[in-house]
């Protein structure tokens, strides 16, 4: 073995002017070399085109590419509450549990790793990617996911609140000039509103919207600037008509699919757990833990959901007897 390894130190010594960024390191015949792709790559190719030379001949069914994860998925995996689900007891009466299936899902969509078993193409024709059916309206999957954090706020704040309510319709505008990009609709509505949140006694106004990082609008952004401009989005079409017309306060509520949230749903969900400590009479640190493990199991079952989900009608619609005559059938058959 040590003759064999001399032998390959003209090997070697070669390979720093063919690949000189490529670092290499040799153990008699085990090799390995770290760096960028593009010089890996030419690494690659000279001990396959010089390596039989020697005496040395590449198997490439024993060699591997070992890569960093997307430094993007790395830092969504480590902002505030999105990895609870992990150290999470798997409580079914509380919610915090998962299935095989639904736990090697999570796993992948936290590394960005392939999914197996799902169809290559959406029903609605584009490529089924991970990204794609976060983002695609058929079967209703984004609805469900933005309705079941809707539902969970709302029943947190009925625990610290009065006159909770979800969906209220906004009062009219009237004649009333607001900003421009204001929802000035008749019939509009918020996703929650509470009394005395903020202040005693007064209305407090919250919209929810849960977006996609990985989504085309939001992947070449920072993540305060893409929670940024959702919270601005959503300030514009109802801060000024709820102040102005409702004389109440609006919040909005931006969650991220990977269990992230933004500034101002933060403050939130602060102000809320400390309602909630005082009314149960429990800890701050465990009722904020609570509330973040909570929201973030939703979220995290309702994307996994949008993963698997059927987008299509499992079956036709079936023959309604009221609308056939019955008599027709029986008369057809009688004459043949």
């Amino acid at each position: 073995m040590a003759f064999y390894a001399l032998s390959l130190m003209k090997l070697i010594k070669d390979a720093k002017t063919k690949a000189p960024d490529a670092k290499e390191v040799f153990y008699a015949d085990d090799g390995a070399a770290g760096g960028r792709l593009g010089p890996l790559s030419q690494f690659w190719k000279y001990l396959q085109e010089d390596g039989p030379k020697y005496g040395y001949f590449v198997n490439p069914s024993k060699s591997y590419l070992i890569v960093k994860p997307d430094a993007r998925f790395v830092a969504l995996a480590c902002e505030k509450g999105t990895s609870s689900w992990l150290s999470t007891l798997p409580l079914e009466e509380y919610g915090f549990s998962l299935n095989k299936q639904e736990f090697k899902d999570a796993v992948a969509m936290r590394y960005n790793f392939p999914i197996e078993g799902r169809s290559k193409t959406c029903i609605c024709g584009e490529e089924n990617t991970q990204d794609h059916s976060l983002i695609c309206k058929r079967g209703g999957f984004t609805s469900i996911r933005h309705n079941t954090i809707r539902d969970t706020t709302a029943n947190l704040l009925e625990k610290i609140c009065y006159g909770v309510e979800i969906e209220p319709a906004l009062l009219p505008v009237g004649n009333r000039k607001l900003p421009p990009g204001s929802n000035v609709k008749d019939g509009a509505r918020s996703d929650i509103v509470a009394r005395g949140f903020w202040t005693p006694l007064d209305k407090a106004y919250f919209d929810i919207r849960v977006l996609h990082p990985g989504a085309k609008s939001n992947e070449n952004k920072s993540f305060d600037k893409m929670y940024n401009q959702h919270e601005e989005e959503k300030k514009r079409q109802y801060n000024s008509r709820i102040q102005d017309i409702e004389h109440g306060t609006f919040t909005p509520l931006v969650f991220s699919t990977s269990g992230g949230m933004s500034k101002e749903c933060n403050k939130f969900m602060k102000k809320l757990s400390e309602g909630l400590s005082f009314r149960t009479q429990q800890a701050y640190p465990d009722t904020i833990n609570y509330v973040r493990r909570r929201l973030r199991f939703e979220l995290l079952k309702t994307t996994l959901i949008s993963i698997r989900g059927h987008r299509g009608r499992f079956f036709q619609r079936p023959i309604d007897l009221d609308e056939i005559d019955l008599n027709l059938i029986a008369d057809y058959r009688v004459k043949d």
